[in-house]
């Protein structure tokens, strides 16, 4: 995402934290999946998972990619919300005690879903393949 300000007929400039957090949340609801409250994230991914699976294994590929690159997509919005502050605030104390309250705001929201998809990722795909991890816990265990 590029700070600048690359359609001129939008209010705001590039160099402006309120700007730069506004153009952020706009990613950012564009991004999320919208599966309602964490809670209920596992019973969608199942379910999604589960048509999937019925259309065969490169259904279900397709799928961990997709969950894959959104997991990226979000480690991408969480980079730009760390350097959106990097531009000027011309505004009062309670201003940008807001603007402060709104960054962190979406950066649990999507540190939240990006963490959600990278334990699923490995749930499925471990870096550590099971067969290993049952020798390493068998090897603790002596």
């Amino acid at each position: 995402m590029s700070f600048g300000n690359d359609h001129p007929h939008e209010p705001g400039p590039p160099n402006d934290i309120a700007y730069n957090l506004q153009r952020l949340r706009i990613n950012i609801v564009n991004w999320q999946y919208d599966w309602g409250p964490e809670n209920l994230w596992d019973l969608e991914f199942n379910s999604q998972l589960s048509v999937v699976q019925e259309d065969g294994q490169d259904a279900v590929d397709k799928f961990f990619r997709n969950c894959e690159n959104h997991a990226m997509e979000g480690r991408e919005i969480l980079r730009d919300l760390k350097f959106a502050a990097s531009a000027s605030c011309n505004c009062t104390h309670d201003d940008l005690r807001d603007l402060f309250i709104q960054g962190f705001e979406m950066a649990v929201a999507v540190t939240s879903e990006v963490k959600y998809f990278e334990v699923k990722l490995d749930e499925y795909a471990p870096a550590t393949p099971m067969s290993k991890l049952s020798d390493i816990r068998r090897y603790s265990c002596v």
